[in-house]
This record gives C-alpha cells, structure tokens and sequence, in this order.
C-alpha cells in the first residue's frame, strides 16, 4: 500500500489541473498551474509488445496483470489512471457545450472518454504513446517480449477524434529489471566496500589506539616506575638520615646510660683537676717553703742579733747585779719566744 500512498499525495496535484481545448489541433492538453504535465511512475511491468502503431501513432503495450504483484503495486497505479479518468470526465462535462456544443451526459462521457487501459483475452493491458524522441525509441525497439520495466510517464491530455476522446499517457524514460539489478548489486558491493574499509579503518584506527595506548601506559608505567625507584630512593635517603638520627641519639642516650663511661670522664676530669690542684697546690708548698726557708734564714738571723743582744744584756746584768738586784723583764724574751715560736708554729 506504499505506491497508493504516494499515488494519494499526487491526487491533490490533479486537482490543479486545467483542461484547455485546442479545436484546431482537435486535442485537450492538461496541464497544473505552472504549465507542466501531471508526471508519474508505473511499477515494473511486462513487455507484451515492445513497438505497436497505431494511426500513426507508436505505442509501448504494457502488461497489467496482478499475477505477481505482490506489494499491489499495480493495482495502485491502475487506481490513479481511473482517478484521472473519472478527473476528465468531470471537467469535460462542464465544457461540453462550449467546446462541442452540445451537453454530454455521464453515459455519453463513458462511451466517449476512454482510458488508455484495454483488455484482451482476459489479459489486462496499458498503452503509452512513444514520444518523437529518436533515442528512445530506439532504446524501446530495442526491448524483448516479456522484459520487465519501469517507466516514467507523463499524462498529456485527450486526443479528440470523431467518436472518442482518448486519454494520452506518453512514456518518457524507463529502465528495466536487469539494469535495476545490476544497479542494486554495485551499490550493494560499493556497500560492502565501503563497509570493509570503514571496518578495516576502524580496526586500524583501534589498532592504533590500542598501540598509543599501550605506549602511553609503558610511557605512565615508565614514569611511575621512575617515580617509584626516586621515592624509594627519597625513603632510603630519609631511612639513611632517621638512622643517623637515631645512632647519634642511640649514642647520645648510650652515653647517658652508660654510668661508667660517664664516671670515667668525670674521673678523668677529677683526676685532671687533682693534677691541676696538685700542681697548684705543689708550687703553692714550694713557695711557702721558700717562703719558710727565708722565714727561717730570717729567724735565725735574728735569734742571732737577739742572742747577741741578751748576751750583752746578761754581762750588764752581771755587771750590775751588784748594784741592783733587779731582774732583766721577761718581754724581750718573751718577744723572742714568742716570735721563734710563732714561726716555728707556722712551720
């Protein structure tokens, strides 16, 4: 029902249509409002008779019956023949008088206007007028009985004659089932082709993703390996750091826990400052005995003066012992005593 379908879209076309009689040329041209044939398409059809002449007029005779027409493909376009047919006889009801001169009647218009379909011995057929087109009718004479084709055709109008008006669908091109097939065929391999290479560049194109990719991931696993052995190597250079942190403070703590290492500096230092004090203490004792050595020398010298002193004092005791008993005062020697004793004592 697809080609009714679109036959049905063109049926608002016909009713554009205009019909203008030419007595002089006895023919009724149908044309739409911009001056053009109502065009249209038959489905594939049998060739019954490739060139038919008729009154000086050539016809391709078209096989119509529906033997095979499974999509009622030609059921559709004999449909639209008989709109137009039915389309004609109206509007040339309503300009009988003026072109003919007299009314015609609808039993009149059915004996009178006569559609191009005919029928013989129960087979159905359409005749379409061949054009004064050379090369196509050559290419029609060129056809075979029982060759399958599709045409284009366009409805020109109504030839008039003495006792009929005819309707006049002129064939303009046609191709036939072979030439549809082998058309169908290349664009099926042109298909195929450009399927294949569409899917071999989209395999290549994966290909190379897939290459990018897996160089992107070396080039990231590369990097990140890089990253790995430089943090490895940060870790170890901080592992290596912490543990000269901890052996120094290890051996800070060591030495903070080993009494006997601190003991034996502390002695060390004890025994330096002994030495020192020992020193000092010795050079102290060498001067006080010098100090003394000259303390005695002194001493000495003056139990000397002092002994000498009393020795004379003694003889003038004597000497005048007769004249006073007095006794010499004990102060002097007392002091003498005193001061032996003194240094003596500070000895």
């Amino acid at each position: 029902m697809m080609a009714l379908q679109k036959y049905k879209k063109r049926f608002s076309n016909f009713r554009d249509l205009s019909f203008n009689c030419i007595t002089e040329e006895r023919y009724i041209y149908v044309k739409n409002k911009i001056d053009e044939y109502f065009k249209s398409e038959t489905p594939f059809l049998k060739v019954l008779k490739p060139y038919h002449i008729n009154k000086n007029k050539s016809y391709l005779i078209l096989s119509i019956n529906d033997d095979f027409d499974f999509n009622d493909e030609i059921n559709d376009f004999v449909y639209l023949i008989n709109k137009i047919h039915e389309f004609s006889q109206e509007n040339i009801k309503l300009e009988s008088k003026k072109w003919f001169g007299k009314d015609f009647d609808i039993f009149d218009l059915d004996n009178i206007v006569k559609r191009p379909i005919e029928e013989h011995k129960s087979n159905n057929y359409v005749k379409l007028v061949i054009p004064n087109d050379d090369l196509l009718e050559q290419k029609i004479l060129n056809l075979s009985k029982d060759t399958y084709i599709k045409c284009n055709v366009e409805f020109k109008g109504l030839k008039i004659s003495k006792e009929t008006l005819m309707e006049e669908w002129y064939v303009t091109d046609f191709i036939t089932q072979e030439e549809v097939d082998e058309k169908n065929k290349l664009e099926y391999i042109s298909t195929l082709k450009i399927e294949k290479d569409v899917f071999e560049y989209n395999e290549s194109a994966t290909a190379d993703n897939i290459h990018e990719s897996a160089v992107a991931n070396n080039i990231h696993e590369s990097a990140t390996a890089d990253n790995i052995h430089e943090s490895i190597n940060n870790i170890d250079e901080s592992t290596n750091v912490h543990n000269i942190h901890e052996s120094t403070t290890v051996d800070n703590i060591h030495e903070s826990v080993n009494p006997d290492v601190h003991e034996s500096s502390v002695i060390d230092n004890i025994h330096e400052s002994v030495k020192t004090d020992n020193i000092h203490e010795s050079t102290n004792v060498d001067n006080i005995h010098e100090s003394v050595n000259i303390d005695i020398n002194n001493l000495e010298e003056e139990i000397e003066v002092i002994s000498v002193v009393d020795d004379k004092k003694i003889k003038k005791k004597n000497s005048k012992s007769n004249k006073k008993n007095e006794v010499v005062p004990n102060d002097k020697k007392k002091k003498t005593k005193l001061i032996g004793r003194k240094k003596v004592y500070t000895i």
